[in-house]
């Protein structure tokens, strides 16, 4: 994943391996110019994260995150969102054996369009958003993908 700008430019989100092994989960990082500072934005070490989106204020990030039951029997994502400190961090999106992407931020941020992908239907999409105060979600366009909000 390429690295992704603070909207302050302070700051850069950046993927990296929890360990050196082999087949270790991916984190996704936020590093502070200023100082050097490394922030481990991630969840578990057996959580990969694959996409991440800054708030336009730079408050939240939201992060597409994988997860498994301890029996496997389900799968799919997650999106939290975590603060730039990695704290408060918590799930917004959680629907079983489905998968999410595409995180894209409202201009004023009260809104986080996504793709959603059910593991029922592979190889079909939707287009979503979600009202990021009260989390009620709206179906932007079935079939759709990488939605953008614009102002």
């Amino acid at each position: 994943m390429p690295e992704i700008w603070s909207p302050s430019s302070n700051a850069i989100l950046y993927w990296n391996a929890v360990s050196p092994e082999a087949g270790s989960s991916i984190h996704v990082k936020r590093y502070i110019l200023s100082s050097g500072q490394k922030i481990d934005l991630g969840g578990t070490n057996d959580q990969s994260d694959y996409s991440a989106s800054w708030s336009p204020t730079g408050e939240w990030i939201a992060i597409d995150r994988n997860y498994s039951t301890s029996d496997s029997t389900k799968k799919g994502d997650q999106v939290w969102l975590v603060k730039p400190d990695g704290t408060q961090s918590h799930v917004i999106l959680n629907e079983p054996d489905v998968s999410y992407t595409d995180l894209n931020w409202s201009p004023d941020g009260n809104y986080l369009a996504y793709t959603r992908y059910s593991y029922d239907n592979i190889g079909h999409s939707d287009a979503w958003m979600m009202d990021i105060q009260t989390g009620q979600r709206t179906m932007l366009a079935s079939g759709g993908f990488i939605p953008t909000l614009l102002p």
